[in-house]
């Protein structure tokens, strides 16, 4: 593991797309393209960033202290992959597994970047 820290207080599924996490870097930094971790209650979970996002603008690279959102994707628990992939029957959200419960976490959540 890195000294990349960050904290998330909110998740939420782009369909399509991957799993935004919003929340603050504790410490150190991370890249789009990295891997970063967090721990589920189905054990750990690894997933690639995809896009970081503050204030509105795409960046490469967040900083400690920045309240960004992660985007991340291409898990490696693949029935986190399907969920993201199938689109909402708009007319019943009710049947939809909340992200969370898909996932096996409880917010707030921490991620870890992979060592490189």
């Amino acid at each position: 593991m890195s000294d990349f820290r960050f904290t998330s207080n909110d998740v939420f599924v782009i369909f399509r797309t991957g799993v935004v996490f919003h929340g603050i870097v504790e410490s150190g930094s991370v890249s789009k393209g990295d891997h970063v971790s967090l721990l589920t209650q189905f054990g750990p979970l690894v997933a690639r960033v995809e896009a970081i996002e503050l204030d509105r603008k795409l960046i490469p690279t967040s900083i400690a202290g920045a309240e960004i959102g992660l985007l991340l994707a291409n898990f490696d628990r693949e029935s986190v992959n399907v969920h993201v992939g199938t689109l909402v029957d708009e007319s019943n959200f009710n049947t939809v597994p909340t992200v969370e419960s898909v996932l096996g976490i409880q917010v707030p959540v921490t991620l870890e970047r992979m060592g490189k």
